[in-house]
């Protein structure tokens, strides 16, 4: 900020849990949830075994579970201390060992969901559908916001996106990408 770096609010999207599309559970919470990462309990309802694909401990996924609730935060520690365990580096890491490992749990975004074609199944979180619907209402309860980084003095090209990016054009279309363009936009 001191050197005149401006953070312009994008969008956000809700911050799924999300399964292999073979796992017949629809809904999940932060219990259950813990009770999974802290490996209480490691097979779903009908005996199919879970793979708890997790992020690296500093990573955001990691750190905004863990801050949403102290149980879920007890449970990461617990997962990453755990031999063994599928630890997803990227994003597009844990989107692929989602998907090509049955009975997979993990996390990722609407938006990367939609963008990327992920054959993920997102759970219900506490009740609520991770939908912008639910997100816009404050129902759902984890998201992520994206910002648009850019310098003081931006070049005529990087304005150009910038405005772009940030125009009416794009507003429209960003729901449709699972992602709801920030208030005012």
């Amino acid at each position: 900020v001191a050197s005149g770096v401006q953070a312009i609010p994008w969008g956000r999207s809700p911050f799924m849990v999300v399964v292999s599309p073979d796992v017949t559970e629809n809904t999940i919470d932060f219990a259950g949830l813990a009770d999974i990462l802290a490996g209480r309990r490691q097979s779903w309802s009908d005996g199919a075994p879970i793979i708890p694909v997790l992020r690296p401990p500093s990573d955001t996924d990691s750190l905004q579970l863990a801050a949403v609730a102290p149980v879920l935060a007890k449970a990461l520690a617990a997962a990453h201390a755990r031999p063994g365990m599928v630890i997803a580096v990227t994003d597009q890491d844990a989107a692929t060992a989602i998907t090509s490992a049955s009975g997979a749990i993990g996390t990722q975004t609407l938006l990367q969901m939609i963008t990327e074609g992920n054959k993920v199944k997102p759970l219900s979180l506490a009740g609520q559908k991770p939908d912008l619907v639910s997100l816009a209402a404050g129902r759902y309860p984890l998201y992520r916001d994206y910002w648009l980084i850019v310098g003081l003095h931006p070049s005529p090209e990087a304005q150009a996106l910038l405005d772009y990016l940030t125009g009416p054009a794009v507003g429209k279309r960003l729901p449709s990408l699972g992602m709801s363009p920030a208030s005012g936009r």
